[in-house]
Order: structure tokens, then C-alpha cells, then sequence
């Protein structure tokens, strides 16, 4: 049985990176039809008893490459939010690969945010 999400959609892909598996989360039990991360991320895991823990899944990660397009439409909104500077190559390849799925998963990406919500920096007297 796949994860349902808020809209009634089963979820098809699980984006991982290497804290849940490096803490051992039963990422396996999230009910997503694959788990999936980019190369990086399991270079990571580099912990004796993290890694047992990696081989010792009952399903396997599978390994993508997030596309170029897919990099430059993160890069753009990391620096739309001033989050650009503080994410790592790997956590910027990760939201990547995310967006990328995203938008092959909805046949686009019109659903997705192009630039961040504006603040409201009126307060209230």
C-alpha cells in the first residue's frame, strides 16, 4: 500500500537524505512507492552502523540525477529566499531532485511556486 497524500494521491516518490538514514528511520514504512536520493547523500552515510542499517533495508534507494533545469529552478528560489547561501551543494541537489520528480510526477510544474510568498511586514498597532 503506497502513502496517501493531502490531495488523495498516493505518494509514488519518498526524496531522502542522510540524517533519517543515518538515525536508522524505517523510511521503508512511509508506504512511498520508491525511496529515492542522489549519489551524495549516500556518500555520506559513512558511520560503520549507519551504513549496516542502509544495506540492511528492505527496499532499495534508488539513485537519480537531478536535471539541470531542475538545479537552476532551485538555485533561483534559494536566492529569492536568502536561503542560497546556508544549503549545501547536496541539500541544494536534493531539493533538486525533489522538483524534478514533482514536476514529472504532475506532467509540469505550473503547481509550483516560481518565487517566494511576499511578506507582510505591516504590523498590526
Amino acid at each position: 500500500d503506497s502513502a496517501i497524500d493531502s490531495s488523495g494521491i498516493a505518494m509514488r516518490y519518498l526524496v531522502v537524505d542522510a540524517a533519517p538514514i543515518i538515525r536508522g528511520a524505517q523510511l521503508h514504512a512511509l508506504g512511498a512507492e520508491k525511496l529515492v536520493t542522489v549519489p551524495e547523500v549516500l556518500r555520506e552515510v559513512r558511520d560503520y552502523a549507519a551504513r549496516a542499517r542502509l544495506a540492511a533495508m528492505p527496499v532499495e534507494i534508488e539513485v537519480k540525477e537531478p536535471s539541470e533545469e531542475a538545479m537552476k529552478a532551485v538555485g533561483k528560489f534559494a536566492k529569492l529566499t536568502g536561503d542560497y547561501a546556508v544549503l549545501s551543494l547536496v541539500d541544494m541537489r536534493v531539493l533538486a531532485l525533489t522538483w524534478m520528480l514533482e514536476k514529472e510526477c504532475h506532467a509540469g510544474v505550473a503547481h509550483l511556486r516560481t518565487e517566494p510568498p511576499s511578506r507582510n511586514t505591516k504590523q498590526s498597532t
